[in-house]
């Protein structure tokens, strides 16, 4: 058999190994079409932005020349079609002026159920047109492209490969769909005992670098950086010209960035990242709790919230991508007595943190909201257990001996200690189960036995001292072939039967 595949990869070290799958000799790969950048076939991203743009891709933009192919009936005929419409206007959202200065221009409801019916109409045409059976991702879809593209070819049937950076930076995950990802096939676990337990203990659990240079301490004020001013100038620039000449009033929203930045520690910049002039009234809300302390002596339950937009939640945390309705869910769980502490994440902004938010916060008796300095791994161990939708907290959690209630698809879900949440589950449930350090140990070696050698994500790559994008790219490639042709099974799988690998002389012949 022949694959036709169509790849997403934006990614630099994810576009490299498409490279080396397209120039491989006696590969079975026939066609290849990549969504990428602007060298190939067409410009992922333009895409998100509605953007006709020179250098949209080799075979230039995909929206050129379009009409209604009527492709994708079966998808608007769906059950499920307004579920998946909805999912895909948040991640198209990201591009909304709320989030980004580089913005599509979409305007309301209807406009991006209108643009959704045209870009899945288009891509459901794109992949009949080429016989494309097989569609390889290099992340989890998040970015409405990826989302579209993978909607539409499981709505035509056609097969998926997904591909996700694990936290380890030299190993990877995989699965066929969203809903199987953190999924270990409970066929399996009789072999356990063959595979080589991972050691668990402070030292050995990888150091999570996107979260360096996050304190525990508010000792030292913060002050507006230099970095936060010029984006407050981009942002005028971009949104209302005319007021960057209007000096009164650019010197009035300096001077209240000035105060919110040093109502906050010194490594907590609020605006580091990105501005908008609705971050200003969420900063000024947040520093209303920088004086919250957690009684330790109580009863409570742990819910650190998610950096969002982000696919953690946006697509693995499926309907709790509200995050809120996690932390209402747990309420109406845990006794009257119990409290549940709640911190922001550390690197938050404004984006999705309406006022409405902390009105409908308030409103849930037992939340009791603290600072950005409050200790997390502290709040961990003093716990009863932890909450998250996908956060790496629960990992940490049940590193720790902690139980963790999840509310989305984590990559450990299946590991002693997490609990899914569902529809009755109580606090007895909960605290009533068991579990222990070997045999987490034990499952946590089998599921990295499970993974696959190699970097897909540049920014991990980036840890690796002395890393070769030549080998990784090779060694990835294999790990795709090997998946492409059943040689060897996704890491996350409802059920299977297990299938042996080749040897490596096997392998680079194909």
């Amino acid at each position: 058999m022949t694959y036709r595949i169509l790849a997403v990869a934006t990614d630099k070290i994810a576009k490299d190994v498409v490279h080396h799958l397209d120039l491989r000799p006696n590969s079975p790969i026939e066609q290849l079409i990549h969504f990428g950048d602007t060298d190939a076939d067409y410009k992922a991203s333009s895409l998100l932005k509605m953007a006709v743009i020179r250098g949209s891709g080799k075979r230039g933009h995909i929206m050129e020349n379009d009409q209604f192919s009527g492709e994708l009936s079966d998808l608007a005929a769906s059950e499920d079609f307004c579920h998946q419409m909805y999912q895909a206007i948040e991640h198209l959202h990201r591009a909304s002026e709320a989030f980004a200065y580089n913005t599509h221009k979409l305007k309301d409801l209807f406009d991006y159920q209108h643009y959704y019916h045209i870009i899945v109409d288009r891509l459901g045409r794109l992949i009949r047109s080429e016989e494309i059976n097989l569609v390889l991702l290099f992340d989890i879809p998040h970015l409405f492209y990826d989302t579209a593209i993978y909607q539409t070819a499981k709505s035509l049937g056609i097969n998926t490969v997904i591909l996700k950076q694990s936290m380890w930076c030299d190993r990877f995950f995989s699965c066929e769909s969203i809903e199987e990802f953190g999924i270990l096939p409970e066929s399996s676990i009789a072999h356990l005992p063959s595979y080589e337990p991972y050691a668990i203990n402070e030292n050995t659990i990888p150091e999570l670098f996107y979260m360096r240079g996050i304190d525990q301490n508010n000792k030292n004020a913060g002050r507006l950086t230099m970095r936060g001013a010029a984006h407050l100038l981009m942002f005028l620039a971009v949104s209302s010209p005319s007021k960057l000449l209007n000096f009164p009033y650019v010197f009035k929203i300096l001077r209240r960035m000035h105060r919110i930045a040093g109502r906050f520690p010194n490594w907590r910049d609020p605006f580091a990242k990105f501005f908008h002039i609705d971050s200003l009234q969420y900063f000024e809300t947040l520093a209303e709790f920088e004086n919250n302390e957690a009684d330790l002596t109580k009863k409570f339950v742990y819910f650190p919230l998610h950096l969002q937009p982000e696919m953690t939640t946006s697509t693995l945390g499926d309907q709790y991508s509200d995050q809120l309705l996690a932390v209402e869910r747990t309420a109406e769980m845990i006794p009257d007595d119990w409290q549940i502490y709640v911190k922001e994440n550390p690197k938050q902004t404004g984006q999705m943190r309406s006022p409405m938010f902390f009105h409908r916060l308030r409103r849930i008796k037992n939340v009791h909201f603290l600072s950005s300095h409050a200790d997390t791994h502290e709040l961990t161990d003093h716990a009863a257990f932890v909450a998250t939708v996908t956060g790496t907290v629960g990992w940490e959690a049940i590193c720790k001996g902690k139980k963790a209630l999840v509310f989305g698809r984590p990559w450990y879900v299946s590991l002693p200690g997490v609990i899914p949440y569902r529809n009755g589950l109580t606090v007895d449930d909960i605290l009533k189960l068991a579990f222990n350090r070997a045999d987490l140990e034990q499952h946590t070696g089998w599921l990295l036995h499970r993974a696959h050698a190699g970097t897909v994500n540049r920014i991990e790559a980036r840890q690796i001292e002395n890393f070769n994008i030549e080998k990784n790219s090779l060694k990835v490639a294999d790990a795709i072939l090997d998946l492409i042709l059943k040689r060897t099974n996704p890491t996350f799988h409802a059920s299977e039967s297990e299938v042996q690998m080749p040897n490596d002389n096997h392998r680079s012949n194909e």
